[in-house]
């Protein structure tokens, strides 16, 4: 799976677990924790170690590894009523799970069945290259896009539970077609896994990925209609008083910081805004996009048989 797939997959869990919990302190751990595998094993392994296994899966793709912080994580949720470090063990299986650790069995039991295999050292580029691939996906921007919404309804959750009892009805078709949307992508999905046809765009290749996707897509269906369900019955959500202490962030203070300037000033920051949009769309992304096809030519040129 592509990194923004394990990000979306950590921000549906955690807000899900958070939701039917009531707590939100689920949230952000969950989310780093199926991003952290990725973020600290591929630099460790490419730059650090690139003759240990080659293939960015190394401390955090490990079962043991992942089952001392489980176990943990437990504890400490038990004793000290957080559960912080199990949320984040949570977060880690997500990424295990999709990347279908279990298909390697060597590295994911790591030392039970002895020593890593022997694989050919990882180009010294390759770290750069996976970022291209990932940075040239746009089913990733799309996601990137979706991460981004998810998060910023998380920061900002006061004002978005103070507007949203005035505009129900808008809201509600948002998430109306939002269930629509996921039910036709978990639908394409599921018809490409029974053909046999690879998502490339997701690294979906086998029908356990497939399977694995779909779950997803499922889980944020049913967190959509939890939530619409919790708007309608004025149930909490979101902004539930379980939890510890509620935090405040910049993106709230933020808000209410634009709410209180007036209309021209409103005004004249969404036209730079735009006019920045327009600038990146028409000037930035062309350079990007050339400068990491460039270097995926030239990554391909060099090893043929990397990706």
């Amino acid at each position: 799976m592509y990194f923004f797939f394990h990000l979306f997959t950590g921000i549906i869990l955690g807000f899900l677990i958070s939701d039917l919990t009531r707590d939100r302190r689920w949230i952000l751990p969950c989310i780093a924790g199926a991003v952290i595998p990725d973020i600290i094993d591929k630099p460790l392994n490419f730059i650090f170690f690139p003759t240990v296994n080659g293939d960015g899966r190394f401390l955090f793709h490990n079962l043991i590894l992942l089952a001392i912080v489980m176990v943990a994580g437990l504890l400490l949720w038990r004793k000290y009523s957080s559960p912080v470090i199990f949320s984040l063990g949570i977060g880690v299986l997500s990424h295990q799970i999709l990347d279908s650790m279990w298909m390697e069995p060597v590295q994911w039991l790591f030392p039970l069945l002895g020593p890593y295999p022997a694989h050919v050292a990882s180009p010294p580029d390759h770290l750069l290259y996976l970022l291209a691939t990932d940075l040239t996906n746009p089913l990733e921007w799309l996601l990137l896009t979706g991460c981004v919404i998810g998060l910023l309804v998380y920061w900002n959750r006061r004002s978005v539970l103070a507007r949203a009892g005035s505009h129900t009805g808008v809201l509600f078709a948002i998430m109306d077609c939002m269930v629509v949307l996921l039910g036709i992508a978990a639908g394409i999905v599921v018809a490409c896994g029974l053909l046999g046809i690879p998502i490339r765009y997701l690294a979906v290749s086998n029908g356990e990925e497939s399977v694995f996707t779909t779950f997803v897509i499922l889980l944020a269906v049913i967190l959509v209609l939890r939530w619409k369900r919790a708007l309608k019955s004025n149930r909490p959500c979101l902004q539930d008083p379980g939890g510890g202490a509620d935090l405040i962030p910049f993106m709230e203070k933020f808000g209410i910081a634009i709410g209180e300037m007036s209309l021209g000033k409103k005004i004249m920051i969404a036209v730079l805004i735009l006019c920045g949009i327009l600038l990146f769309a028409v000037f930035g992304i062309p350079f990007f996009t050339d400068v990491l096809q460039k270097l995926l030519v030239h990554h391909r040129h060099l090893h043929p048989f990397a990706g």
